[in-house]
């Protein structure tokens, strides 16, 4: 049994045991004391609200001698909370040189051990005048209890975006390891549904509070709430971009410059305390359904002007993306709830599936014409029957030699001829001939192998190029000996004639002139092994 068997036999027995272990813990546990969300319940509380500000009060349990907590969300609101008219909790009170919004935040506030029975005030006051805050009631529990309630509300979000990071990561694996692709489009498919996947899930576990978890900062957190939702259109029309050949390619180039315009301007504007980016979201609102409308049209276009079947196999996906975007916006703005980031996200896993489903079949499609353009080439360049490679493959490694000079200095070349092939056609049968001619090449890739690469440039010719000399000549000395022991093994009689030539500068105007010195040898090598 090899290691990773036994690690994964010894995973599957920890697994169990910790499974056995919490179903014990959970029957042996004292149930009259509450765990997780089941003490978490909602205030009934008194709304009045005053202008811009909002009180929410109520009387505490009188049932309760340990601390407890509040778990509230305020949307750009500023927050206090007092027991009996004294102040136990602040949030986003003070100055901020960076825009007045706090942005939105799920608050945990620990109330203090004795306060039963007390009045509790729940006071938030909108930072702007056209704002409703937020809607979503008090509840109150344990420290954990709390927490709890919170991940369990925003649980199926949460997966959600587990999935959309893993897609992105998974399509940020693939451009990595598909960049030298040669027909690779800029700046690569997969990184641009990468970057997508990961910006807009960024955003939407911003959105529903999963990402304080992580960035307990307020501040921070608008700004990656506001700057992330601006952003993630941008790798998306890049995306688009790369998939798309007619003229209208274009027009999103101009949109991804327009999102990054717009973000310049509105974090220009926010960090100077002019206006908060929260209040220019109907700037980026319209700019999205430019988008989308113009996404509509170009593929509409697309299909009809190129005729182009990669890019329309995308159209379904990019719809389904363009229509649960504006249904979030919808929900936005008709105030369908409070949590508002819940059809970009479920479009963005169904536009990810189908996506990377595409992307993986045209992945494997091109993939396999590689392969296909990769044996058509080995079929040209390859010499079938003995496996040499062809004459093709000679003329194109002579005209990838320099013209001449230093360059081809210690080029050598060898030519090859067989004598006795018309004797063993004619009383054999060609069948025999061609055990010669294979036998033949074997015997030169023996000797010749490691200097240098051998053509077969006709019936019985082969032809060896080097950039070895010294090892040339020491390899054409055992030459004779190996085929004769090849030809008296075969029992047929044939020898094989040869001659090389070294490059010249005072010999040679070009290569060709040390071609034709090394076949004037081998006709000279021929005659004597014919004679003998």
């Amino acid at each position: 049994m090899n290691a990773s068997r036994k690690l994964t036999y010894l995973f599957g027995a920890a697994l169990a045991v910790t499974v056995l272990f919490c179903v014990w813990m959970y029957f042996t546990t004292d149930r009259d004391v509450p765990i997780g969300i089941s003490n978490v319940e909602v205030l009934e509380t008194d709304l009045r609200q005053e202008g811009s500000t909002r009180q929410k009060t109520a009387v505490l349990p009188a049932d309760f001698e340990t601390a407890r907590s509040l778990l509230f969300k305020s949307t750009h609101e500023m927050v206090e909370v007092f027991v009996d008219d004294k102040s136990v909790y602040t949030f986003g009170m003070g100055k901020n040189r960076f825009g007045r919004s706090p942005g939105t935040y799920w608050h945990v506030v620990d109330i203090p051990a004795g306060s039963a029975g007390k009045m509790l005030t729940v006071q938030t006051t909108t930072v702007y005048d056209d704002f409703y805050g937020s809607q979503i009631p008090i509840r109150f529990g344990s420290h954990a209890g709390c927490i709890l309630q919170l991940i369990s509300s925003i649980w199926p979000i949460i997966i959600i975006n587990c999935f959309i990071i893993f897609s992105g990561v998974i399509s940020l694996f693939l451009n990595a390891s598909t960049r030298h692709r040669k027909d690779k489009k800029e700046p690569g498919s997969f990184l641009c549904i990468g970057l997508f996947a990961i910006t807009i899930a960024v955003w939407s576990l911003r959105q529903c509070g999963f990402l304080q978890f992580f960035i307990p900062h307020a501040r921070v957190l608008y700004f990656v709430d506001m700057l992330f939702f601006i952003l993630f259109p941008v790798p998306l029309n890049l995306f688009i971009y790369t998939i798309f050949r007619s003229k209208y390619k274009k027009g999103f180039l101009l949109l991804v410059s327009a999102y990054l315009t717009v973000m310049a301007a509105e974090t220009a504007l926010q960090l100077s305390g002019i206006v908060d980016i929260f209040q220019m979201l109907r700037v980026v609102h319209v700019l999205m359904a430019c988008n989308a409308l113009y996404v509509f049209f170009a593929v509409h276009r697309e299909r009809r002007l190129e005729k182009d079947s990669f890019a329309s196999s995308f159209r379904i996906p990019l719809y389904v993306l363009m229509l649960f975007g504006l249904m979030e916006m919808l929900s936005y703005y008709v105030r369908l709830s409070d949590d508002i980031s819940v059809f970009l996200p479920t479009g963005t896993v169904i536009f990810i599936v189908m996506l990377i489903w595409q992307q993986v079949k045209e992945h494997y499609r091109n993939v396999m014409e590689e392969q296909r353009m990769l044996y058509y080439e080995k079929l040209a360049n390859t010499d079938m029957l003995t496996g040499a490679s062809s004459r093709n493959a000679y003329e194109t490694a002579l005209k990838a030699l320099p013209d001449g000079g230093e360059n081809l200095q210690g080029q050598c070349v060898v030519l090859f001829d067989m004598n006795g092939m018309k004797v063993i056609n004619d009383s054999m049968g060609h069948e025999k001939g061609d055990e010669a001619l294979i036998s033949c090449y074997r015997c030169i890739r023996e000797v010749f192998g490691e200097i240098g690469q051998c053509y077969r440039i006709g019936g019985d010719e082969f032809v060896l190029l080097s950039k070895d000399p010294d090892g040339l000549t020491l390899a054409a000395g055992r030459f004779d000996d190996v085929i004769g022991r090849e030809a008296q093994r075969l029992g047929l009689p044939f020898s094989v004639a040869y001659g090389y030539a070294v490059y010249s500068r005072d010999l040679d105007e070009s290569f060709q002139d040390t071609i034709r010195r090394s076949d004037k040898l081998m006709y000279e090598d021929k005659k004597r092994k014919k004679m003998r």
